[in-house]
């Protein structure tokens, strides 16, 4: 537990080192926030969807638009879908964006999955939502 919220207090002293950073030349921050932790077929997680509310309240508090108005919790496939595409259309313009994501991941085939939590992972087809971890976004 103690490892746990020392790596969160990180996080959000590295998020919090970003924006003041940048804070004089970023006029449009835009944060999407994702926390699953009720997933139906795979362990679940007790940490992910607080872990999501907190930073979701850290960002605002910061001054960043966080799509859907807060933290994305217990998303399935289809609301990972139009949780990106509404990411994707605050993204015009904005100086600073952030994704975060807390909750099972996946790597198959040189690829890695945020786990959407209606996934099932007997079907590589259902991984997830493919995050490239290339310089490509």
């Amino acid at each position: 537990m103690a490892s746990r919220l020392g790596l969160t207090a990180r996080l959000i002293g590295a998020v919090l080192l970003a924006c003041v950073a940048t804070a004089a030349h970023a006029e449009k921050r835009v944060a999407l926030v994702f926390g699953n932790s009720a997933y139906q077929t795979v362990a679940k997680l007790p940490n992910s969807a607080a872990d999501a509310r907190l930073m979701s309240d850290t960002l605002r508090s910061l001054g960043f638009f966080v799509v859907g108005g807060g933290a994305q919790i217990d998303l399935d496939k289809a609301g990972f879908d139009r949780a990106l595409q509404a990411f994707s259309q605050e993204l015009i313009g904005a100086d600073v964006a952030l994704f975060y994501f807390a909750g099972h991941g996946v790597e198959t085939h040189g690829l890695n999955y945020i786990v959407p939590v209606d996934a099932h992972p007997a079907d590589e087809g259902d991984a997830g939502s493919r995050v490239r971890t290339d310089q490509g976004g």
